[in-house]
């Protein structure tokens, strides 16, 4: 998910504590508490160091398992998109301070994650896509 202009990855935890900026991942049948999204620990990272994982790889229980959390995920996207957008203003607005001390500091991770894409000459296809658009929309804004 794109915050702040970076792709954001919520690491899924096995934490079952119900909290502000945590949501619980629970089975749709049994309620069940499957596991956490963990907002205060997202990370920003290039899509172009991520893979996608063929779940049919892991054993039969953990395909269950995986697929049911993924399953949450689809079903609740929206309530993900903006829970994550949530911690990130309460993060860097210092709205919490315990919540500041728990979590991970956006600013510097997206720094970090600027300076690793520089470095690998990354995002530069997508940067120049937006670039791109802006100047379409532009022209058409013109006439």
């Amino acid at each position: 998910m794109n915050v702040n202009g970076h792709n954001y990855y919520v690491p899924v935890s096995s934490y079952s504590k119900n909290q502000q900026d945590v949501i619980l991942i629970k089975d749709k049948k049994t309620s069940q508490i499957l596991g956490s999204l963990r907002f205060a620990y997202m990370l920003p990272i290039p899509a172009e160091c991520c893979k996608k994982v063929d779940i049919n790889t892991f054993d039969s229980k953990a395909i269950v398992h995986i697929s049911k959390e993924l399953a949450f995920c689809r079903r609740n996207r929206d309530k993900i998109f903006k829970q994550a957008e949530k911690t990130y203003n309460r993060v860097i607005n210092k709205v919490d301070e315990m919540l500041v001390k728990n979590s991970c500091d956006f600013k510097t991770l997206e720094k970090a994650c600027q300076k690793f894409c520089e470095y690998h000459n990354l995002g530069k296809e997508q940067k120049q896509q937006t670039e791109s658009k802006k100047k379409t929309n532009n022209k058409t804004d013109k006439r």
